[in-house]
């Protein structure tokens, strides 16, 4: 929504989300997997790519039709991202 409806550039939307992370007021239920998530976003997935992703690390592969997430995640985690 950021990117496309405000045409905000992924670094500000990962600085600006950062930042909110940051404050001591602001909680999440699980931190860990929404820092992994910036961090996957911040190496060239999707945001929603990188939360999907992130959701089922435990697992060997993640299964999409993307072509863009499927070389965009390449080495990125131990899943493996494939076509079905």
């Amino acid at each position: 929504m950021l990117r496309f409806a405000y045409k905000f550039k992924p670094d500000a939307i990962h600085q600006a989300l950062t930042g909110l992370l940051g404050l001591e007021n602001v909680h999440v239920n699980n931190p860990e997997n929404l820092y992994t998530t910036l961090e996957l976003y911040e190496q060239g997935l999707d945001f929603a790519d990188a939360a999907h992703l992130v959701a089922n690390m435990r697992l060997d592969t993640f299964l999409t039709f993307d072509k863009t997430f499927i070389r965009r995640a390449k080495g990125l985690t131990d899943c493996l991202v494939r076509k079905p």
